[in-house]
């Protein structure tokens, strides 16, 4: 989403569940989301503040979310998670780097903060943000199926490509999701360009 300033609002989420009442909370929460980020609030502070929302749900939801604030003309990333798997940041040059930071509990579940860490994103680069239906499965800790995501993404050459496209058909290749995977998946690839 654009925000003030010329930046830009990264984020994906997952409620736990699935059907009607999952995609109802989810509209909910994006529109919370989006409100808060348009107050030009930190990534920690939107998701602070969407955190209360899901509390005050009446069925008690599970959601993780990632929030970021790419900054176009420098490439600063700043980014937060909560209880969410960590983007992927495909270099121009080839090389696919996990994004470190501190998970943070699931939206919903209170007790802690959010942080936030900085990361460079370069021209050329691609960040990789997704849902853990990419990653994960019966037989495929998240943790694994992040590192293979990672090593197929560096062996693949359309991740190289700087194409956003080129980088989620990748991504679902590597990780062999077609229509049969029986978990919903989300992406989102954000290809830092000139100009």
């Amino acid at each position: 989403m654009a925000l003030p300033t010329g930046r830009v609002g990264l984020t994906v989420g997952d409620v736990m569940g699935r059907g009607v009442r999952a995609a109802a909370v989810m509209g909910q929460l994006r529109a919370s989301l989006r409100g808060y980020a348009l107050e030009n609030h930190p990534p920690q502070g939107v998701l602070a503040r969407v955190d209360a929302l899901v509390q005050a749900l009446e069925d008690g939801e599970l959601v993780t979310a990632l929030y970021g604030v790419l900054e176009p003309a420098t490439g600063t990333l700043t980014i937060a998670s909560a209880g969410h798997p960590p983007p992927v940041i495909v270099r121009a040059d080839g090389e696919v780097a996990v994004v470190e930071l501190d998970p943070g509990p699931p939206l919903g579940v209170a007790g802690r903060s959010f942080g936030a860490a900085d990361v460079r994103v370069e021209l050329g680069d691609t960040l990789l943000l997704f849902t853990d239906g990419l990653v994960e499965d019966r037989s495929l800790p998240v943790y694994e199926g992040i590192e293979k995501l990672r090593a197929g993404l560096a062996a693949d050459a359309r991740a190289r490509s700087g194409c956003p496209q080129d980088v989620c058909a990748a991504a679902l290749q590597v990780m062999g999701r077609g229509p049969s995977h029986d978990d919903d998946i989300a992406l989102l690839a954000v290809t830092r360009a000139q100009g």
